[in-house]
């Protein structure tokens, strides 16, 4: 079970994954704070028409819910944020203002996957935690365990001890489970 959110993209309404949500809103701050001021809101307003273009695209009769996939997919057409040139302001659109210093006391923790999950998220966790691609952290640990089986242990173990990634929520938006 996901989370869903309704979200408008370039005008028209869409079903999202939460997951898929957090990553394509990541992406267009990511833009915003590398685009002029005195062009952004145009830009930013023809980015998000062709991401509801590439969108529209994706869904059919079967898939009704814009996934990570999609997100991804539409990414790597418009292309990295970097593109965009260097960032022009520190702050984010949503921030304007309120640039506030990170926080120094911020740690890191593994946590297995509530999202990118097969069987216990361990990989998915793994993945998460060292910003790698779910998918060869799990080749890894199947090649491992098959071939010398030094992966089993260590994956029961954090299956059982690990927790489970929080829940979060965003603010403003409409969560629908599906």
């Amino acid at each position: 079970m996901k989370k869903t959110l309704q979200v408008n993209i370039g005008g028209r309404p869409f079903i999202i994954d939460e997951d898929a949500y957090l990553t394509l809103r990541q992406y267009l701050d990511e833009v915003g704070i590398r685009l002029d001021g005195s062009e952004s809101s145009e830009v930013m307003e023809d980015i998000e028409t062709r991401i509801a273009d590439l969108f529209q695209e994706t869904l059919s009769s079967r898939i009704q819910v814009v996934n990570l996939d999609a997100v991804r997919h539409a990414i790597a057409i418009l292309g990295s944020a970097k593109e965009f040139g260097e960032p022009i302001r520190q702050t984010t659109p949503d921030s304007v203002g309120e640039q506030q210093p990170p926080s120094p006391t911020v740690k890191k923790r593994f946590y297995r996957s509530r999202y990118d999950r097969m069987l216990g998220g361990v990989c998915g966790g793994i993945a998460r935690y060292y910003d790698l691609d779910p998918l060869l952290v799990r080749i890894i640990t199947l090649v491992l365990g098959v071939f010398t089986g030094l992966a089993i242990l260590p994956y029961i173990i954090l299956w059982i001890v690990a927790p489970m990634e929080p829940r979060q929520i965003t603010e403003g938006t409409d969560l629908k489970d599906q």
